[in-house]
C-alpha cells in the first residue's frame, strides 16, 4: 500500500498539468484525462507495475498515455528487480534513455494478446517489436508475456518478464 501512495503521489504532480486545460493535440478534455490517468496508474500499480509507473512519471509520456488509447507492454516489477542495479540506476537517472525505453514499451491503439500473436507492432518510439508463440508462450521481442490483457480505462496493459530490445 505504501508503494501505491508513493506512485500515486508522483503521478498527482503530473495530473495537475492535465487538469489545467486541453493540451494541443489532445482529444480528451482535462477532467477526462485526469480521471483516465488516475485509473490507469492505479490499475498498473495494483497489477505489479510500480517501477514502470515511477519511471513513466519521470518522462513526458504520462500525460500522453492519459490523452489517447494505448497498449502498454510493461516490464513487471520483477523484471526491474532482475535488471542489474548499476544498469537500472543509470537508466532511471538518464531522462533521455528512460524516455526512449518507455516509448519502446508503448503502442498506439488497443492491441490484445491475441492480436500480438499475429506478428509485429510498431512502438511509439518508432521501433518494431516482433511477437511469436514459442513452446506455448507468447514471446514479445526478447521478453515473455506474463500478464495479458489487463484492462485499462484507455487501452490495455501487458506484463513482460524483461525489457524490450526493440529494433
Amino acid at each position: 500500500m505504501k508503494n501505491l501512495s508513493i506512485v500515486l503521489s508522483l503521478a498527482a504532480a503530473c495530473m495537475v498539468s492535465a487538469a489545467t486545460g486541453v493540451a494541443q493535440g489532445n482529444e480528451k478534455p482535462a477532467a477526462a484525462r485526469q480521471e483516465t490517468l488516475h485509473d490507469t496508474v492505479t490499475e498498473m500499480v495494483k497489477k505489479g507495475f510500480n517501477t514502470f509507473v515511477a519511471a513513466l512519471t519521470k518522462t513526458d509520456y504520462l500525460e500522453k498515455v492519459a490523452s489517447g488509447t494505448y497498449t502498454v507492454i510493461a516490464p513487471t516489477d520483477v523484471a526491474f528487480r532482475d535488471k542489474p542495479k548499476v544498469e537500472l540506476d543509470a537508466l532511471l537517472a538518464d531522462k533521455e534513455k528512460l524516455t526512449a525505453m518507455i516509448a519502446n514499451h508503448l503502442v498506439e491503439g488497443k492491441v490484445s494478446a491475441s492480436d500480438l500473436k499475429a506478428g509485429e507492432v510498431k512502438t511509439v518510439g518508432g521501433k518494431t517489436i516482433k511477437a511469436k508463440v514459442v513452446d506455448g508462450k507468447l514471446k514479445i521481442g526478447n521478453a515473455t508475456l506474463v500478464k495479458q490483457d489487463v484492462p485499462s480505462t484507455n487501452g490495455v496493459i501487458h506484463g513482460i518478464d524483461a525489457f524490450l530490445d526493440a529494433k
